[in-house]
C-alpha cells in the first residue's frame, strides 16, 4: 500500500517509549522548552537595546546571563540524552538532529 520494499524491527523503541511516558521526562522536557524560549527572548531584547543604544558590544552582565541560561539548557539536554542508550542516546531524535539509525534507515 505504502511501497515499502523493507522493514526494520527496533527493540529500543519500546524502551524509548516507556522513558518518553514518564513524569520525569515530560518535566525535563517542557523545562528545556522554557529556558530554550527565555534564552530567545533574552538574547533578541539584548541585542535590541544594545543597537538602541549603538553599543559595539554586550555589557558584561547580559553576557553573563545568556551563558547561564545556555549552560542551564546545556544541563537538561544532558539529563534527557542520559534518560536513553549510553553509547547512541534516543534511537530518534527530533530538532532536525537525526540519529546515525534515523539517517541510514531514511536512506
Amino acid at each position: 500500500m505504502h511501497g515499502w520494499q523493507t522493514a526494520c524491527i527496533i527493540h529500543e523503541v519500546e524502551d524509548e517509549i516507556a522513558i518518553q511516558t514518564t513524569v520525569e521526562y515530560h518535566g525535563l522536557t517542557q523545562l528545556r522548552l522554557l529556558v530554550r524560549t527565555v534564552l530567545q527572548e533574552t538574547q533578541l531584547e539584548l541585542e535590541t537595546e544594545r543597537k538602541r543604544q549603538r553599543a559595539i558590544e554586550m555589557a558584561r552582565e547580559d553576557v553573563e546571563l545568556v551563558d547561564s541560561l545556555d549552560a542551564e539548557l546545556k544541563a537538561i539536554n544532558q539529563k534527557i540524552s542520559a534518560q536513553f542508550n549510553p553509547y547512541f542516546g534516543s534511537v530518534f531524535r527530533t530538532d532536525g538532529n537525526p540519529t546515525l539509525l534515523a539517517f541510514n534507515i531514511r536512506r
